[in-house]
């Protein structure tokens, strides 16, 4: 581990207000996933304050289309019907995510 990451690590730790912040902004942002991943027809099956973790009756159609929308998922050879979806990095990047599983705007075909 770098000099620069240890000092980042350790303010980062001894920072109460900034970790209270962070862990409000995630809960928000998770929040806001839930929603446009419900209003899509997506079942979640678990996930943390970073990710969820879906099931699609196709992930890998669904990690294509999202794909193609510039969104990148996390698919796994070992299941055919789930996905990894992190929370959106920005207010773009979620309009761009609501977007790409909307059928108007984005693929009518998507499996849920």
């Amino acid at each position: 581990v770098s000099g620069a990451a240890l000092e980042i690590g350790t303010r980062a730790y001894a920072d109460f207000i900034w970790q209270a912040q962070t862990q409000s902004r995630l809960a928000e942002a998770a929040d806001r996933l839930d929603l446009i991943l419900h209003e899509a027809g997506f079942e979640q099956v678990g996930g943390t304050a970073l990710f969820r973790f879906i099931t699609t009756k196709d992930a890998y159609a669904v990690f294509e289309t999202l794909a193609r929308a510039g969104i990148y998922t996390r698919r796994f050879a070992w299941s055919k019907t789930h996905l990894r979806v992190g929370l959106p990095g920005s207010s773009e990047t979620e309009a761009r995510l609501r977007a790409a599983l909307t059928p108007s705007t984005g693929s009518a075909s998507l499996p849920r």
